[in-house]
This record gives structure tokens, C-alpha cells and sequence, in this order.
């Protein structure tokens, strides 16, 4: 199942169930085939956060080593995951709206104490 996120950014988590003296190792790629990837991860975690990833889709897998004798197990299933970041319409009208409140704020708390030292 495909996992979807809009801003970038998302934690990948895995489980096993004897980890003392084992690293993982998670590659990501984009696409499916995984000619080319890249190891994203390599360490005893059993999670990782990744971040800073562009509009597309990535695919993830995980592979256990044991650490004393080096041997792999085979990769998991391939995770799938769509970034489509907010649009920037909508980043500028947040940004507008914020700037908004911010100026509205500060107007309403100067003119309270200006009012308020008057006496």
C-alpha cells in the first residue's frame, strides 16, 4: 500500500525480533527496481527519519546484517511513498493570513497599553 505524505518529510519504522547483534540497512530509490539507490540508513535503530525530499515518489526497503558474521537477510517488502508538497498558493495565503493575526495582535496589545498609560 502506497504511503502519502505533503510535507516531505516521515519516519520509517521496522520491527525484528532478536536486534542485539544486528545493524539494518534501508536503501531508497526511485524507482521500483532499485538499479540505482541510495543507503539511507545503516545501524542498529529500528527507525529512521527522513527528510527534505522533493515531489515524487520513493521507494524504501530494509535488510538485517548480523554484525558478527556479516550475514544478510534477504530485503523486505518495498515500501512506497508519494511526496506532493502544498502548493505555494496556499503557502502564500498562510503566510498572508499569518501576517495578518501577527499585525492585529501587536495593534490591539500597543494600543491596550497606550490606553492603559494614558490612564
Amino acid at each position: 500500500m502506497p504511503e502519502y505524505t505533503k510535507s516531505g518529510f516521515f519516519k520509517l519504522s521496522w520491527a525484528i525480533e532478536h536486534r542485539n547483534d544486528v545493524k539494518f540497512r534501508i536503501v531508497e530509490s526511485r524507482d521500483l527496481s532499485f538499479e540505482d539507490y541510495k543507503v539511507k540508513y545503516e545501524g542498529p535503530d529500528l527507525a529512521t527519519f527522513v527528510s527534505g525530499l522533493s515531489n515524487g515518489e520513493y521507494y524504501y526497503r530494509v535488510m538485517a546484517i548480523s554484525r558478527e558474521s556479516g550475514q544478510k537477510s534477504g530485503w523486505s517488502k518495498t515500501l512506497s511513498v508519494t511526496v506532493e508538497h502544498h502548493s505555494l498558493k496556499l503557502a502564500f495565503t498562510l503566510m498572508v493570513i499569518g501576517a495578518a493575526v501577527f499585525i492585529a495582535t501587536a495593534s490591539l496589545v500597543l494600543y491596550g497599553n497606550h490606553k492603559y498609560n494614558r490612564g
